[in-house]
C-alpha cells in the first residue's frame, strides 16, 4: 500500500527549494545584500566597510535567525558553493 504524503527527504528538499527562493528573492529585492554572522570578524569588517563608503546594505544575521540560520546558510551553499560568511551580493 503506498502512502500518499511526501518522504522526509523530498519535503527537506522542498524546504531547502523555498529557502533557496527566499535567498533569490531578498537578493532581487535589495541592491546589496550581506549575510552574516554577529560574531565574524569578516563579516564586522565588510559591514564596516558599507558604513564607511556610506552604504546601507541589506543585513541578514544567520546567528539571529534561531533554527532557520543554519538551514539559510546551507541554502546559500547550495547557491554559491560558499560554506562561510560573510556572503555578498552587490546588484545582482
Amino acid at each position: 500500500m503506498s502512502s500518499s504524503s511526501p518522504s522526509p527527504s523530498s519535503s527537506s528538499s522542498s524546504f531547502g527549494s523555498r529557502l533557496e527562493e527566499t535567498v533569490k528573492k531578498t537578493i532581487a529585492d535589495h541592491p546589496i545584500v550581506i549575510y552574516s554572522k554577529t560574531w565574524c570578524s569578516y563579516s564586522m569588517e565588510v559591514k564596516s566597510l558599507f558604513k564607511r563608503v556610506g552604504v546601507q546594505p541589506q543585513v541578514i544575521e544567520l546567528d539571529e535567525l534561531g533554527p532557520q540560520g543554519p538551514q539559510l546558510q546551507k541554502a546559500l551553499e547550495r547557491l554559491t558553493g560558499q560554506h562561510t560568511v560573510p556572503n555578498v551580493f552587490i546588484g545582482t
